[in-house]
């Protein structure tokens, strides 16, 4: 499926078996286009560079019991989804959703969350409900998600697991910029591996901002007694700082 403009909600049904030269195996949205799946699964695609399940630069929302699976970015980023950010639109994965043993070349074996502008500031990537993104692998960092930039929350039973990185960031790498990375709730970031099969759940570099460091609040909402998340930071880590408990 590929669409420069409008909108394509899925339902049910299988996109599944396709193959790109460029970007977007299963389904390529741009320039503002719209992608709602509610359902249904894009599995078995690959693209040679970016976006071997779904590539969007616009709307996308994953929700109900929609499923990515065994998708391919071959020489690129985002195995089973590459979204860059446009105007006002963000990435939302809520409900059941699913996005599994997805594979990247690059970056973000499950997601890849780029930014290209200041959009992403405004409008974060959210991960919500029972969604899950597991055994998914990067060939470089972020085996579950890859940010490049912006605001990532994760909340609800929200579940990144299994996933592996052959660099960095097993389960999430973070790249913050000026913005934040809020957990709340249930969320387990918890068995994911980076090199040499390392425990590697949330991965944050060392920031070259002015105050050294990015940002990542716990608990903002409320954290459940069963939450696990594993971080690992690249510099000096302080509390009150570079990280904070907001329970």
């Amino acid at each position: 499926v590929y669409m420069s403009s409008g909108s394509f909600t899925m339902y049910d049904g299988e996109i599944s078996g396709n193959t790109s030269t460029k970007y977007g195996g299963g389904v390529a949205a741009i320039y503002g286009s719209s992608f709602v799946m509610k359902g249904g699964t894009i599995s078995g695609n690959t693209a040679a560079q970016n976006g071997g399940g779904v590539y969007v630069s616009g709307k996308l929302e994953l929700s109900g019991d929609a499923v990515i699976t065994k998708n391919t970015a071959t020489s690129g980023d985002g195995g089973g989804v590459y979204y860059n950010t446009y105007s006002s639109y963000k990435l939302t994965i809520s409900d059941t959703a699913q996005i599994a043993e997805n594979s990247a070349g690059g970056n973000g074996g499950g997601v890849y969350y780029a930014n290209s502008n200041d959009f992403a500031y405004k409008y974060p990537m959210t991960v919500s409900g029972s969604a899950e993104i597991a055994e998914n692998n990067a060939g470089s960092n972020g085996g579950g998600i890859y940010v490049s930039a912006g605001d990532l929350n994760l909340s609800g039973n929200a579940t990144i697991t299994q996933n592996t990185a052959t660099t960095k960031g097993g389960g999430v790498y973070y790249i913050g910029g000026s913005a934040k990375m809020t957990v709340s709730g249930n969320v387990q970031i918890i068995g994911n591996k980076d090199t040499g099969s390392k425990a590697n759940n949330v991965y944050v570099p060392n920031s070259t901002n002015t105050d050294g460091c990015y940002s990542f609040t716990i608990g903002e909402g409320g954290l459940s007694n069963d939450a696990k998340i594993g971080l690992t930071y690249d510099g000096t880590l302080e509390l009150g700082k570079c990280i904070t408990f907001a329970l």
